[in-house]
């Protein structure tokens, strides 16, 4: 007894020991020593497993089970010394106790052997550690780093693990191995987390954390949300955008709900203030083009450098391009004062193109102070007609000085793309030649030509995701206008081409608007709708077409304010396009602000006096407004003469009685061709899938008064798609008007 008694003594002296010896080394929490006194042996736990000695090259170790044994010696806890048993039922399972106790007598003494007596040390019979006075391990010093609040260096050090590392037959190994690295990275996760986010720098530790943990939601979350806080929304979108591909290389999906709705609403947030911020606001006018036999082909390479300088240069920290839909509208305009004025730019940039010789082109662009007309800058390049669109780049890299005199860019840009000149070329004059066609009143032969450029670009280079997607616009919009029938089978195409650019560049979001459109549409799935639009608005939160969509699902599902704000953003960003005012319109009618919608409507008839559904929605205010005088007026505008004649006559014999019994008899027409469309298949009536005839015939008759009437047009329609009465419940005009259930 006497003699045990004395063995116990022993080892609990030794343990006591080792245990200073790993407090004064640095390696435990409460330690305030720096770390190692004279380490001779390294051991690098994060990333691939090695161990070596400082006077020697190369690792000491490379048997698998020896160097299992030195990481659990270096990771286990608590830190100093380790069960033997415990070490043999990790490492030797399948042993006997007795093989395998002489197998780690048989490890210890090589381990002894290779790295020096001194690193390895027992404590009576059944307990061995590592000495940290002469062994350093990595892994110390980042946990270290942590306790110190030293987030920057513990992601300096941070490394997957034993990355790579494994022991054949040791499956509790291996799940210790698993324990450890999940343990160590959400030690970093949760450091990170916990630091303060002051500046740019610490925002950069967040980026650094992202890169380890690519598709740790929280992080990503809070990166998100702190850049967007502190002006950097388009910092945030490069985030968002990485871990979109990360997602997609690692696990194949997409992001979840709650990621878009975040990256979504921070761009509806910040979006604007953001632009407010920018000094420098820059309109790219269209390139202009010579006059003579080929006029034709160089206003077609003109407007795709247009696009192409624009689009390399609207990324730029420090500057807020205006859309195509302003250089579009600008082209008509002559003085620079007049474009500045008429599009909010302080600076202009110019270009025009002109034959050299019988193959060669030049491309000049200038910088030009639009109030004083001075000029800041101007560059020329010179190509061929065919490959002026190429120039694009360089261009914007020879501009960006002049246009970022006296600000200078926050951030450097982000790394150019490569790409694939020639296809390049073909994609944006098919891109300018779409944007130019896209909206109504646009021409078909303009869509055509456009599909032709994307599908050369294709030819190319197959694997051109925004060439893909561009194609895929074509057949959408083709079908959407009735250019191409019957609209399920070629917008069905769009579908599937989406699908195809996703594959190749998951950070596109034109096909994310399609799938919405689908979703809204066709399978009338408003969750799956909404999803898919905050998707592309996350990916692109400048895509107007992708927040007018996701405005009109928020505000028809009662989200009416983020409704708004998501179409008022649409307007703003792309203030030269009617539809877009008419969608605003429409939902500030439905919310009761008549004088705005009318401002709106107003604005969308100035860019386009033949627009009709503008024209009709606008006399619909002035009627409501009980303005039968400037309802006739309106109604005279794109082709409505004959109407108006006829109510302005009904308004001058009988006032306002007489109009409104010409407006029943226009009713009763409208009801009469609406209930002829109704039995029919809407696949190929377009129009009847973006505005449901029974919600049309139902408005009409509750506007007659016919309740009942209006009822059963709901009850049709919900019994044919349930998702469609929606619709229905948005309409203010229609809440007297609830469904027969049963």
């Amino acid at each position: 007894m006497l003699a045990a008694g004395n063995g116990r003594a022993a080892f609990l002296a030794s343990a006591v020991r080792m245990k200073a010896r790993w407090y004064s080394a640095g390696v435990t929490k409460s330690s305030p020593a720096p770390g190692p006194l004279r380490a001779i042996v390294r051991v690098r736990t994060l990333g691939p497993l090695q161990v070596a000695r400082d006077d020697h090259t190369g690792p000491a170790i490379t048997q698998p089970r020896r160097l299992a044994l030195v990481a659990y010696l270096a990771l286990a806890r608590p830190r100093g010394l380790h069960s033997r048993d415990t070490i043999l039922a990790l490492l030797w399972p399948e042993s006997s106790t007795e093989s395998g106790r002489q197998a780690l007598r048989n490890a210890l003494h090589a381990l002894r052997r290779t790295l020096g007596t001194d690193g390895i040390v027992t404590a009576g019979q059944n307990f061995v550690g590592l000495d940290p006075v002469y062994v350093s391990c990595d892994t110390w010093a980042l946990e270290a780093a942590l306790d110190a609040g030293n987030v920057a260096k513990a992601l300096s050090l941070w490394n997957e693990p034993l990355a790579g590392f494994h022991v054949s037959g040791a499956p509790e190994f291996e799940r210790w191995i698993d324990t450890e690295r999940q343990r160590l990275a959400a030690r970093v996760i949760q450091g990170v987390a916990g630091c303060e986010i002051r500046g740019p720098r610490d925002l950069d530790l967040l980026s650094a954390a992202r890169a380890h943990f690519p598709l740790h939601v929280p992080l990503l979350r809070r990166e998100l949300t702190e850049r967007a806080k502190r002006g950097d929304l388009r910092g945030a979108v490069r985030a968002y955008r990485e871990y979109t591909r990360e997602l997609a290389a690692i696990e194949g999906g997409t992001p979840a709900l709650e990621i878009t709705s975040l990256m979504a609403e921070l761009s509806r947030d910040y979006g604007a203030a953001e632009d407010t911020a920018v000094q420098r606001r820059v309109i790219i006018l269209p390139f202009a083009g010579a006059d003579g036999s080929d006029a034709d082909t160089l206003a077609e390479a003109a407007g795709a450098l247009t696009l192409g300088l624009s689009r390399n240069l609207e990324d730029t920290p420090g500057l807020r391009v205006l859309p195509h839909s302003s250089v579009l509208a600008a082209a008509g305009l002559t003085s620079d004062a007049e474009v500045a004025a008429a599009l909010g730019a302080n600076l202009v940039v110019r270009g025009r193109l002109a034959r050299i010789d019988a193959s060669v082109v030049e491309a000049r662009a200038s910088v030009v102070h639009p109030r004083d007309g001075r000029l800041l800058h101007e560059t020329a390049l010179r190509t061929t007609i065919d490959r002026v669109a190429s120039l694009d780049r360089e261009l914007a890299q020879r501009l960006t000085p002049a246009l970022l005199a006296d600000t200078g860019p926050s951030t450097p840009p982000p790394p150019l793309r490569p790409r694939h000149d020639e296809a390049h070329i073909c994609y944006v004059r098919g891109t300018w030649l779409f944007l130019r066609a896209a909206h109504p009143g646009g021409r078909a032969t303009d869509l055509h030509q456009a599909r032709s450029f994307f599908e050369q670009a294709l030819a190319l280079a197959p694997d051109f995701g925004d060439a893909v997607a561009g194609l895929s616009n074509y057949y959408a919009v083709c079908a959407a206008r009735g250019v191409l029938r019957p609209f399920r089978e070629h917008f069905g195409r769009a579908i599937a081409l989406s699908r195809d650019a996703l594959a190749i560049d998951p950070t596109l979001a034109i096909p994310h608007v399609h799938f919405g459109v689908q979703a809204l549409y066709l399978a009338v799935d408003w969750s799956e709708a909404r999803a898919a639009f905050e998707r592309a608005v996350a990916l692109d939160p400048r895509y107007a077409e992708a927040r007018r969509f996701l405005g009109i699902v928020y505000h028809t599902s009662g989200m009416r304010d983020e409704g708004l704000r998501e179409l008022k953003e649409t307007v703003r960003l792309e203030p030269h396009v009617p539809m877009f005012y008419n969608s605003l319109a429409d939902a500030l009618m439905a919310s009761g602000s008549l004088t705005d919608a009318i401002d709106a409507l107003e604005q969308a008839l100035r860019l386009d006096p033949d627009y009709r559904a503008a024209r009709d929605r606008l006399v619909r205010c002035f009627e409501r407004q009980q303005d039968l005088a400037r309802a006739v007026t309106t109604r005279a505008l794109a082709g409505g003469g004959a109407a108006a004649d006829r109510f302005g006559a009904a308004l001058a014999q009988d006032g306002a009685p007489g109009y409104l019994a010409a407006r029943r008899e226009e009713l009763g027409h409208l009801i009469q061709a609406l209930s002829a469309r109704v039995p029919q298949d809407a696949g190929e009536n377009p129009g009847d899938l973006f505005n449901p005839p029974e919600l049309q015939l139902a408005l009409a008759y509750a506007e007659l008064g016919d309740l009942a009437s209006a009822r059963a047009c709901r009850v049709a329609a919900t019994r044919r798609a349930p998702g469609l009465d929606r619709w229905f419940a948005a309409r203010p005009e229609l809440d007297g008007v609830a469904p027969v259930e049963g």
